[in-house]
């Protein structure tokens, strides 16, 4: 399986947010064909349908619905390794010390060594 990509996950939280392809093209300076390739790319990693396409818009499946509650563990995962990273004695620093062990291998993130 290919692995799934930040950008496709960050395009994904905003389609689902701003509830379609035109509006989160918008809000991240890329065109409607540019949006709805990342989400076919997203799909076709996943192999699975994430949103149920109809005239009026579009709407989560099942699948759609999972992969949101990850993305959005996601999102505040990579907002704290982020923070931790420029300010490595925040607030949150243990956190990312006892999670990234975890998740870093399967975000294909380096080994951390101590310094």
């Amino acid at each position: 399986m290919t692995r799934i990509n930040v950008e496709q996950l960050r395009t994904f939280l905003t389609v689902v947010r701003l509830g379609g392809v035109r509006k989160a093209a918008a809000a991240l300076h890329l065109t409607q064909p540019a949006i709805t390739a990342r989400i076919k790319n997203l799909e076709d990693t996943l192999a699975c349908a994430l949103f149920d396409r109809h005239a009026g818009g579009m709407r989560l499946t099942k699948r759609g619905e999972l992969l949101l509650a990850h993305a959005e563990k996601f999102e505040h995962l990579s907002e704290m390794v982020e923070r931790d990273v420029v300010d490595p004695q925040g607030e949150n620093a243990e956190q990312l010390d006892a999670i990234y062990p975890v998740l870093g291998p399967l975000m294909g993130l380096p080994e951390l060594r101590a310094p």
